[in-house]
């Protein structure tokens, strides 16, 4: 997943008036947020990190990444399923 940096670099390439679409950013918060409210499993920034890195790798960009994929990518990392 790219860093807030990263993005910003890229942007700045961009015109001013240029339109462009952008998706819902997840953050590393978001991730550790969600495996503990919603699953009741505590997981590490790191975790939360790979977890990002592999959905911007494998996500399907005519599905894009939902809740659900967040949710499958924590249970395959702590082998729950």
């Amino acid at each position: 997943m790219a860093t807030v940096q990263e993005w910003i670099n890229k942007l700045k390439l961009l015109e001013p008036d240029m339109h462009v679409a952008i998706g819902p950013f997840w953050t590393t918060d978001d991730v550790i947020g969600y495996s503990q409210r919603e699953m009741g499993v505590a997981i590490s920034y790191k975790q939360a990190e790979q977890i990002l890195d592999n959905l911007q790798n494998h996500c399907d960009p005519e599905q894009g990444i939902t809740w659900l994929h967040i949710e499958t990518e924590i249970y395959a990392l702590l082998k729950i399923l």
